[in-house]
This record gives structure tokens, C-alpha cells and sequence, in this order.
């Protein structure tokens, strides 16, 4: 049987900028909603795409590769996709939560292997806990997930995943988790969470993702919009609390001993910087903390000129996650959900022509309220669009560039229609612009 040991590194002594993170995606736990979060800090070249074991191919060609973000439904399996340590990231959720939330996915998917057996028989929540072909799908799934693949970690090489291949390892994924006993496999993913280097908690996501702000020395990441998610606050019954609570019962003491170490984590935080959670002096400590570790990280080679598209990396708060414009080859976001969107670069304090170029905007109205700021400096601007798509102009004077570096460009904007109710698309997120470029470059002089 392997053994997991712990990595020896502390967060304080990784070099979060230059780390290998994988996200350990546990289905029904917000890993879309995550994942477009996590996105947005990487490259698109540096980001592993496939998701699932039988969409991998060649191992030993993506090590190579050396990607910076892996994030998929992979399990502790996924060191194999790297010669580095993965810094681990995932999310745990209240096992009737998840229990429900897989319930409602197989009533609505078709391509579920037990779909047409749940609509067929109208099974209830209470029956598909209890039925022998689908209370499995709703057992100890937290621990499952995050075990799967344990069978891979000794693999050296010669590993191609494919459909067809994937049908003859799978046995292999998982057969020395089989072989523990529940004390035993408790045990290992205890371990593998005190390993971790985040574990957020779904009901606790905006504190979740404070402390991963902070850990990561990244921005504070703002409001974020739940992809996938079902609009309407479930009704479960008790007699469903007690059915979950009766097959999963590893995952009920690995969700508390992971929340508890969590709600330790940020208290620790708070307390060690004498602030509370509801003082703007919590997202000041994150905000600081990130400005010097990017001051540190660029001051020796900061530029006088970008050309920023949006396949690269975003510092910033509230956007949406990142799209295709198939006929222009590029990369774009939307802003959102709230009416101020910010994005910042590091620059040599000096004076600047920018211009924003978006691809679509979704009312009209938002050019006539737009409001720049430049580090909260409010900055005149123009606009040449054509339609729905143009470039806003304005000039950035040196004072309003931080000592550091930072230059920190926020719209404000009114309020934001959804996107369905302008594109007809089914989409209810709440959108603005669609950026898709940004170019800041050197100007001689601006007048004071």
C-alpha cells in the first residue's frame, strides 16, 4: 500500500507566482464557478485544458509542456502530470448539499447513466439516497474524489489516456484506496488535506477566497457569480438529512475537520493582524500584502509600454470568466457582475495614452455613465465606437501613477442588464463590456 507523506513547504515559503498549482475539482462543489476564478491569474499557454483522465493523451508530453495550472476531476492522481510538486487547491462542500446537487444534475442531464432510470421511475431525492443503482452517485464522494487516482502515483511513464485506455486503468485509478479500511482511507485524506496548500469551504466561499487572496498574494478577487448553479434554494426533507448523513459518514467527518481547520486558518489571520472580518482593514491586509509582492516581483523590469489582451493573466476584481471570438482569434471578458471593474498593471511611474478596446457592450447606456478612474483619480475620456464595439481613449498623468508601479484602472459604470435579457442566450449573468485589449504607452509630456 503507498503512503502519502506531507510536503515539508509552509505557504510562507512558496513563491505562489511561480508555483505549479492544481485544483482538485470534486464534482457538485462550485468547481466551475472556481475554476473561472483560477483561470484568470495564468496564462492561457500555461493552463493544462483537459479536465478528465480519458482527455489527457500523452502524459510524458504534457510534462514537458511544464504548465503552471492543472485543474480537472483528477485526484491525488494528478502528480503524474508534472515533474513539480503540485500545490494542491480544492473546495468541500456540505455532503447533503452535494447529495442533492448530483440528484438534480441526473434528473437534468441525459447523458448520465442512470438519467432515464430516475425520470422513468420518478425517483425522489428520498428514493435515489436509498435505490441500489443510485445511492452510490450521493456516497462519500468528497473522499472518493479526492483519493481517486491514488493507483497512478507510482506510475513512472509510458501512460497515454484515451477513452480506450482509460477503461483499461481505471481499475488501476483506484484499487489501493479499495483496499483500505474506512479508518484507513479517513486517514489518508486527512493527510491529503493538511497537505493542501487551500481548502476552501463552498458555504464560506467569500472568506474561502480572502484567505486564498492572501495566501496567493493576489488581489482581493471580488464579486464572483456561480456558474452551473440551480437558481432555486433546495427543500430537503429530513428524512433525506438522515439518509445522506447515514452513507457518508467519512465524508461528514472529513467536511468538518476540514472546516474546522479553515475557520482556525482565518482566525489565526485575523488575529495575528488584529482585524475582524467585517473591517475594510481585512481587504486593505490582502491589497497590501499583493501590491509588495508584485512590487517585489517587478521592480526590476517594470515597462513603459503594454499591449494586454486577455489570453494573459488578470489582476483585477469583478470579471467574468474568459471567452472565444472565433472570427477575430482572441480572447475576451466580460465586466461584472458589479458596476466597478478594476484591472491593474505595473508600470514605471510616468505619463501614459491608454485605450480600452471592447468587442460588445450590453447597453448603451453604460458609455453615457462610464466613469475612469486612474488609482482613484477620476480621468476625462473618449470614445470612437462603431456600433456596439469600440476603443475608450484617455490620458494617464505621471501623479497618478503609484511609487510602486501601480496603475490601477477602474470603470464604474451604472447598473448592469443580464446577459440574456439583451442576447437572448440563457446566460443570467449580470455583464457590461466585453474587453478584449488594453495598450498603455509612454507619452512625453501631459499637461498638468
Amino acid at each position: 500500500m503507498s503512503t502519502f507523506s506531507r510536503p515539508t513547504q509552509t505557504v510562507d515559503s512558496i513563491n505562489a507566482l511561480e508555483s505549479v498549482l492544481y485544483f482538485s475539482h470534486i464534482p457538485k462543489t462550485g468547481g466551475t464557478s472556481f475554476t473561472a476564478i483560477l483561470d484568470r491569474f495564468f496564462d492561457v499557454k500555461d493552463i493544462f485544458q483537459p479536465q478528465l483522465w480519458w482527455e489527457v493523451g500523452d502524459v510524458e508530453a504534457v510534462k514537458k509542456r511544464t504548465y503552471k495550472c492543472i485543474r480537472g476531476h483528477f485526484g491525488i492522481g494528478a502528480q503524474i502530470l508534472s515533474n513539480h510538486q503540485l500545490k494542491t487547491l480544492t473546495v468541500l462542500r456540505d455532503p447533503v448539499r452535494m447529495a442533492y446537487s448530483t440528484y438534480q444534475y441526473v434528473k437534468r442531464e441525459s447523458n448520465t447513466a442512470v438519467h432515464n432510470y430516475v425520470i422513468e421511475n420518478q425517483l425522489t431525492f428520498e428514493d435515489f439516497l436509498q435505490d441500489n443503482r443510485t445511492r452510490n452517485l450521493a456516497k462519500n464522494r468528497l473522499v472518493k474524489s479526492l483519493s481517486f487516482g491514488l493507483g497512478f502515483v507510482a506510475i513512472q511513464k509510458d501512460l497515454v489516456m484515451t477513452p480506450e485506455t482509460y477503461k483499461l486503468y481505471r481499475k488501476q485509478l483506484n484499487q489501493e484506496i479499495k483496499e483500505m479500511t474506512s479508518a484507513q482511507k479517513l486517514e489518508f485524506v486527512k493527510n491529503y488535506i493538511d497537505s493542501c496548500f487551500w481548502v476552501g469551504i463552498l458555504e464560506d466561499f467569500e472568506r474561502s477566497l480572502m484567505l486564498l487572496s492572501y495566501q496567493m498574494s493576489w488581489p482581493v478577487i471580488g464579486s464572483t457569480e456561480k456558474l452551473n448553479s440551480h437558481p432555486n434554494k433546495p427543500e430537503i426533507s429530513e428524512q433525506a438529512v438522515a439518509l445522506v448523513k447515514q452513507i457518508n459518514s467519512l465524508d461528514y467527518e472529513l467536511y468538518e475537520y476540514a472546516k474546522a481547520s479553515f475557520q482556525g486558518k482565518f482566525k489565526t489571520l485575523l488575529e495575528e493582524n488584529n482585524i475582524n472580518e467585517n473591517d475594510k482593514k481585512f481587504r486593505e491586509l490582502v491589497d497590501k500584502k499583493y501590491q509588495k509582492n508584485q512590487f517585489e516581483h517587478n521592480q526590476t523590469s517594470m515597462p513603459e509600454h503594454i499591449i494586454y489582451d486577455f489570453s494573459k493573466p488578470l489582476f483585477g476584481q469583478n470579471w467574468h470568466n474568459r471567452e472565444w471570438i472565433e472570427a477575430e482569434s482572441v480572447y475576451f471578458r466580460w465586466t461584472g457582475p458589479e458596476v466597478a471593474t478594476s484591472i491593474d498593471f505595473w508600470l514605471k511611474p510616468q505619463d501614459y495614452a491608454v485605450s480600452l478596446s471592447f468587442a460588445n457592450l450590453s447597453d448603451y447606456e453604460l458609455l453615457n455613465n462610464l466613469e475612469i478612474r486612474v488609482n482613484d483619480s477620476v480621468v476625462d475620456w473618449n470614445v470612437k465606437n462603431d456600433g456596439r464595439m469600440g476603443v475608450i481613449y484617455f490620458l494617464c498623468k505621471a501623479s497618478y501613477c503609484q511609487q510602486n508601479g501601480l496603475l490601477r484602472i477602474q470603470m464604474i459604470t451604472g447598473n448592469l442588464p443580464t446577459h440574456d435579457s439583451v442576447f437572448n442566450s440563457h446566460d443570467g449573468r449580470k455583464v457590461g463590456f466585453a474587453m478584449k485589449s488594453i495598450t498603455i504607452q509612454k507619452q512625453e509630456h501631459v499637461d498638468s
